[in-house]
């Protein structure tokens, strides 16, 4: 062609775009594409945050209605948490009030209290301070809940589906129950699912800071709850493994510093003691040791291994109605369902360091003296999250290809095999509806109820009883809180219970008028509430049998309490 002539042709964009053309074209169609593109994130992320929101709505209706506190001691160790709070916010030290000679806490790291404290600082009138406590609890929902989102994101998880996981772990009723107690389960995974995650960036960036940022993270965790002590052999092993030994020592400072610190002062300030009660109230591991008979933890893990599975199992799907024939058996199977998930993630993509805790956690809860419950598993609930979505995806990804086939017997298999699936949804759904609907009405109802007579007692004991008085109760802070008197729970009986041993626990409260005068204690309030979260004693021990005579006389009866003196021996 000669160029003079080309030279000579008309320029018309529109017929015969030059390359400027071309250019301008496509970053307007790429802008337009962004924006497009935008939109539709923008309208992903409204979306998502709607679902969350409604999955966050039965929780927030429970904590509203819980939020008076009448639970309150439920679990004793929330009480202690809330009076140990005051003691730091009264400038008392960081002690136990409800307790007879106020002893130092020992036993449950301050973080918690500290916060707690603040509502203290701010609201010191009890109980009026309570519903502001609830108001702290609930607001630890949401993140938690954002934290194992961006977990299951960061494990490869597809948005959709981590979105879906976690709305279905804010409806678990469990979970809503957690969040309404003043117990550290939920803070110590927030901040633990915190440290993963920087953990994992401080390994993708190269970053000592984000290494810095994990540990202290995970320090903050230690000084929540003392269980999460397998970070300290999890973060280690997992920085080893990939040679990465410069940010293994910045994450292992804050948390080394955190964790030695603690313990430290635990140490110092414990008041030594052979005393069950006095060690019980003091130290994890004293407590532990204490009354060990030799190889005795083989015996806890054998017990407590099927508990573990079934825990596991309700944490995915509820376990409010048992399934005849299976009964617990399918929460078991439901948490074998999750392990293989996560051995499958595992052998895929490798261990990663949530993993590796997960591991030391559930060995260290197998061999504990206390059956492994759904609360000691919420640390450890976004591994079993991500174990169970594993499996099911693995899990639909094989029936969707075996139907497929032109097997007729492979697809009548596939057929059987969903339908059994699509139950199990179904039957988890139900069981969801029931707890929300049933279970934790029936638990609020139960505790408002005997919350009056509880304050009916009170109101006697404060009118009625010397200054000074101390008092054998199962509720000592809530005691402690409402009369001002001093008060000590009879002893747990943990080993006793894995070793069936009925008749130390007959002894141990037909000594308990001795116990009482050990102790310096006077008097008892005794309540229908009492072995509500110790079923082996409730099938043992039944107290107005044992109250009936000498030498317990009674004071003040209501319906649901009763407060009795403990005469002294003739």
């Amino acid at each position: 062609m000669d160029v003079r002539a080309y030279q000579r042709q008309p320029t018309d964009v529109s017929r015969s775009p030059t390359i400027f053309a071309r250019l301008s074209m496509l970053i307007t169609r790429r802008g337009t594409s962004r924006a497009a593109e935008s939109a539709t994130e923008r309208g992903r992320r409204l979306a998502a945050f709607a679902v969350l929101l409604l999955a966050l709505l039965p929780a927030a209706l429970f904590a509203w209605n819980m939020r008076r506190f009448d639970h309150l001691g439920y679990f004793h160790d929330d009480g202690m948490y809330w009076v140990s709070a005051k003691a730091l916010a009264t400038g008392q030290g960081y002690r136990i009030l409800s307790l007879p000679g106020a002893p130092f806490q020992t036993k449950y790291p301050p973080l918690l209290p500290l916060l707690l404290a603040g509502v203290w600082k701010l609201f010191p009138a009890f109980p009026r301070n309570m519903p502001w406590v609830m108001a702290l609890l609930a607001l630890m929902l949401p993140p938690f809940l954002y934290i194992l989102l961006r977990l299951l994101q960061s494990w490869r998880c597809p948005p959709n589906i981590a979105l879906a996981a976690c709305a279905w772990t804010a409806l678990n009723p469990y979970i809503v129950f957690s969040s309404v107690n003043i117990m550290p389960d939920l803070l110590v995974s927030l901040l633990l699912g915190a440290c993963i995650l920087a953990a994992q960036r401080s390994f993708l960036r190269q970053s000592p800071a984000n290494a810095l940022l994990a540990g202290a993270l995970g320090g903050a965790a230690y000084l929540t709850k003392s269980s999460v002590l397998p970070l300290l052999a999890a973060g280690p092993v997992w920085y080893a493994f990939q040679r990465k030994f410069r940010l293994l020592a910045c994450f292992l400072t804050p948390l080394f510093v955190a964790a030695a610190t603690w313990n430290i002062w635990s140490i110092r300030h414990q008041v030594p003691s052979a005393d069950p009660v006095a060690i019980y109230y003091t130290s994890y591991l004293s407590d532990f040791l204490h009354d060990m008979r030799g190889m005795e933890w083989l015996t806890f893990c054998k017990r407590n291994f099927p508990t573990l599975l079934g825990s596991i199992g309700n944490l995915l799907v509820p376990d409010i109605v048992e399934i005849p024939l299976l009964g617990a058996n399918f929460a078991r199977l439901v948490g074998i369902f999750a392990i293989a998930g996560i051995v499958r993630y595992v052998r895929k993509y490798g261990m990663g360091l949530y993993q590796w805790f997960a591991a030391g956690y559930s060995a260290q809860l197998l061999i504990w003296q206390y059956p492994p419950n759904e609360r000691f598993l919420i640390p450890i609930v976004p591994v079993i999250v991500l174990g169970a979505v594993t499996e099911l995806r693995h899990l639909l990804g094989m029936l969707q290809s075996v139907w497929r086939s032109t097997d007729r017997g492979q697809r009548t298999a596939a057929a059987m095999i969903a339908s059994l699936l699509a139950l199990a949804i179904l039957w988890a759904g139900a069981m969801a509806a029931v707890g929300h609907l049933a279970l934790l009405p029936s638990i609020a109802s139960r505790s408002h109820e005997q919350s009056g007579d509880s304050e009916r007692a009170f109101q006697w004991m404060r009118r009625n009883l010397p200054p000074g008085a101390r008092v054998l109760t199962y509720y000592d802070v809530p005691v402690f809180l409402h009369t001002g008197l001093q008060a000590m729970r009879p002893r747990n009986f943990p080993k006793e219970f894995y070793r069936q041993d009925r008749d130390a626990v007959v002894r141990a409260f037909d000594d308990l008028p001795a116990f009482a005068r050990l102790h310096g204690i006077r008097y008892a309030l005794l309540t229908r509430s009492d072995f509500d979260s110790d079923s082996f004693v409730k099938g043992i021990v039944d107290w107005n049998k044992l109250a009936s005579s000498s030498p317990y006389r009674l004071l003040f009866r209501a319906p649901l309490a009763a407060v009795y003196e403990i005469e002294a021996q003739p």
